[in-house]
């Protein structure tokens, strides 16, 4: 699948289930459990299942957290 372009503000839920699904696909291929994750990130595992589903819109700092938890830098374009 391709990145996700958003082009306004309607487009805000893609955004967050494309950022969801990112988070999930990291988190598999890291092979880790979404308690696991939780555990790096000092919080639950119902809130990496939130995460995950994009129903929380996550702050710039929690989304470097969870990438750096992942082991991923954070990478933000604009075009």
């Amino acid at each position: 699948m391709g990145p996700t372009v958003i082009t306004d503000m309607s487009d805000a839920t893609k955004a967050r289930l494309a950022v969801g699904r990112m988070i999930r696909d990291a988190r598999w291929y890291r092979g880790l459990t979404q308690a696991q994750l939780a555990k790096r990130l000092k919080t639950t595992q119902s809130y990496v299942s939130v995460l995950e589903a994009g129903k929380r819109n996550l702050t710039v700092s929690n989304l470097v957290k969870v990438g750096l938890a992942l082991g991923h830098d954070l990478k933000i374009e604009f075009e």
